[in-house]
């Protein structure tokens, strides 16, 4: 499988973000509650543990609410892009009332300052404080103003720096009991921030859950599965991870699910439970790429109104692209519900699949036999209609649920077709008769030693004996056959009726000379013939490709 670089970088830079900020919020938070309002530890923890409480809640609450939304942007992508947009403006707007309570404590607030140090120890030098590992202690029994004036954060042993223990034991914890008292006697700045603080995290949380509550893929198969209870297509169809194609889409889908509605009407209650996922990956049987996508196996055991048990079994793939950049995205395998289905037929016959044509689903031939093979990859299951059809022979159709076998004997040839071939018959037989009756020979012509065996030989007046003035006087179709050949071939059967001189010498008496004499004699007479003119089609129009007669010289055969 071919790494996509794009949507790789496009999803890590997704991922990127959300860390970034939940890093940024982790440790910014906590110290602007503890060194800007003078929070302690236990309180500070408490708000940063709101989050998890919001989601406790917002969770189930915005999942219910947005299952009932009816946006024309669908039911879930107001709130994630709301909720985004809520949450951006609130975290600017944090920083706006972090620099409000630094400027109300901009006296203390410079690091290493003298003057920040001594407005400190001068406010809290007899107030009992706490060290971080919890020690009790006052200012004014530890240090003179001097001394802790001159406490720095750093302090230099040799060549290396660190932080001085005395700074982080008493000047933090000091400056922290300032803040905290002039937040107390001003706590409107700590209200605000607390309030923006709760709308950033209700509406990164709102966006997040329903993110989530999106991306679940039970709740992908609960989805699909009450669409089926409803009998809408449509949104079920929108479910499935299909690649569309002639017979893979919503219409051929809405033709199966209305054969087979049946199986989901009078549904009651319905259960979901996941079988697992796979070890693996494997490719979904008519997905919309070639990519091997990550299956979940879920099971639906539902009750009719008939109090039978059924279940059905679900595929759930998950997809490489994500919603909103963040949110995996399920869709249904569409995989059982496709399978092949193969055709053979005549090659001259054009043929249709549910009404469509399948000229580009041509595989193997047989120029032999004439035949033409076709192969559909992936089509819904079910009892498909097939039809071949010609501008020579009637349309036929049968029904098959994964394999057809179409024969030119299921394809009778049109009684128009026949009549045209039987009168262009009558013309070339009249013609070869008229020929030969003249001796006319065929020159240059495949058919000049069928002609000159079965009417040449048999009806040109060559001796003064024999057949004399041939004069045809009805034809009669004789064909038996109804469908073509495997070579779109048709034998049209002739019989014939003629009249003839029937030419021959007589031994007369002639009294005059006393004599026995020949002499030339004619009686009329009729006879009948056959023949069978084979013509075949070229795609525009028929041509005489053989002859069979059954003509005997003396009439009759």
């Amino acid at each position: 499988m071919k790494l996509n670089y794009k949507r790789t970088i496009l999803v890590g830079f997704a991922f990127f973000l959300i860390c970034a900020f939940w890093q940024a919020y982790d440790n910014t938070i906590p110290l602007i509650l503890t060194n800007k309002f003078g929070m302690s530890q236990t309180w500070s923890g408490v708000i940063m543990a709101l989050d998890n409480i919001l989601a406790l809640f917002l969770l189930p609450l915005f999942g219910a609410i947005s299952d009932r939304s009816h946006s024309k942007k669908g039911r879930r992508t107001p709130f994630i892009v709301v909720g985004t947009l809520i949450a951006a403006v609130a975290l600017v707007a944090l920083s706006f009332v972090d620099m409000a309570q630094l400027n109300n404590i901009k006296d203390v607030s410079a690091i290493d300052d003298p003057a920040a140090l001594v407005t400190i120890y001068e406010k809290e030098k007899d107030e009992t404080l706490l060290t971080p590992d919890g020690v009790r202690f006052t200012l004014a029994d530890k240090f003179s103003q001097e001394e802790f004036a001159a406490i720095r954060s750093q302090i230099q042993d040799g060549d290396k720096t660190h932080t001085n223990p005395d700074y982080t034991d008493y000047v933090v914890p000091a400056r922290q009991a300032y803040a905290w008292q002039v937040t107390a006697e001003s706590p409107a700045t700590l209200v605000f921030f607390i309030v923006l603080l709760l709308v950033v995290l209700a509406a990164l949380i709102t966006g997040i859950s329903v993110g989530n509550y999106l991306s679940n893929p039970k709740r992908v198969v609960d989805q699909y599965f009450s669409a089926l209870k409803k009998g809408d297509w449509e949104k079920a169809y929108s479910q499935l991870y299909v690649k569309e194609s002639d017979f893979v889409n919503y219409d051929a889908y809405e033709a199966m699910m209305e054969r087979e509605a049946k199986l989901y009407t009078g549904i009651g209650s319905y259960r979901i439970h996941e079988d697992g996922a796979s070890s693996g990956t494997r490719k979904s049987k008519g997905s919309k790429d070639d990519a091997e996508r990550l299956m979940r196996t879920y099971t639906v055991d539902y009750v009719t109104d008939r109090s039978t048990s059924n279940e059905m079994s679900v595929e759930v793939v998950k997809l490489s692209k994500k919603k909103f950049l963040f949110f995996p995205e399920y869709q249904i395998s569409a995989s059982s519900m496709l399978g092949s289905f193969t055709v053979s037929a005549p090659g001259y016959a054009k043929v249709t699949v549910d009404g469509i044509p399948i000229d580009s689903y041509k595989t193997d031939a047989d120029e032999e036999n004439n035949y033409q093979y076709y192969s559909i990859d992936a089509i819904f299951y079910g009892v498909h209609e097939v039809s071949a059809s010609s501008e020579l022979t009637e349309e036929y159709t049968t029904t098959g649920s994964e394999a057809v076998d179409i024969y030119s004997s299921d394809m009778p040839i049109l009684d128009s077709v026949v009549d045209t071939i039987f009168e262009t018959a009558k013309s070339d037989l009249d013609q070869m008769i008229t020929a030969a009756c003249q001796g006319a020979t065929l020159e240059d012509n495949t058919m000049s030693d069928a002609y000159e065996d079965y009417f040449y030989d048999s009806f040109y007046e060559k001796e003064e004996t024999g057949m004399h003035n041939v004069k045809v006087t009805s034809y009669r179709d004789i064909s038996e056959q109804t469908v073509f050949d495997g070579d779109f071939t048709y034998s049209c059967g002739i019989a014939y009726d003629y009249t003839y001189d029937n030419c021959y010498y007589d031994s007369q008496y002639q009294s005059s000379t006393r004599k026995w004499v020949d002499v030339l004699t004619s009686d009329p007479e009729e006879s009948t013939g056959e023949a069978y003119l084979t013509y075949s089609y070229n795609g525009k129009e028929w041509y005489l490709s053989d002859i069979i007669s059954n003509y005997a010289y003396g009439g009759g055969y």
